[in-house]
């Protein structure tokens, strides 16, 4: 999938807890699931969202990285997951696959400085 190593679960958690930080006080409830961690190796995301939805009520709204959110919209399963959920990404991505393209309006960019 990706040329680059993917990082420690630790490291990832850690960046993820800032992110959930600096939308403290919001009104707004983010929960950071540790499905992972307690799977001790890699989630193949149809697993792990089968598993979000399966244990919490919708919306369901997936923080992931622009590059991850080009690799997931490669997936035949896709589609089948857009319509259900939400994307917020870091950053605009810098290229686009066709699907992520094709369903802009089901992510968005959400960082500190989006106003809310």
């Amino acid at each position: 999938m990706s040329k680059e190593p993917v990082r420690a679960y630790y490291k990832r958690l850690d960046q993820l807890n800032e992110w959930k930080q600096d939308y403290e006080g919001r009104g707004t409830s983010i929960v950071i699931e540790g499905f992972e961690g307690k799977r001790k190796k890699y989630t193949p995301i149809d697993t792990a969202l089968r598993h979000l939805t399966e244990a919490y009520p919708s919306p369901y709204f997936i923080y992931m990285s622009p590059e991850t959110a080009n690799q997931f919209a490669s997936f035949d399963s896709f589609e089948e997951w857009i319509v259900k959920l939400r994307l917020l990404l870091p950053m605009e991505p810098s290229t686009m696959h066709k699907r992520l393209a094709q369903y802009r309006n089901r992510w968005e960019v959400a960082s500190p400085s989006t106003s809310t």
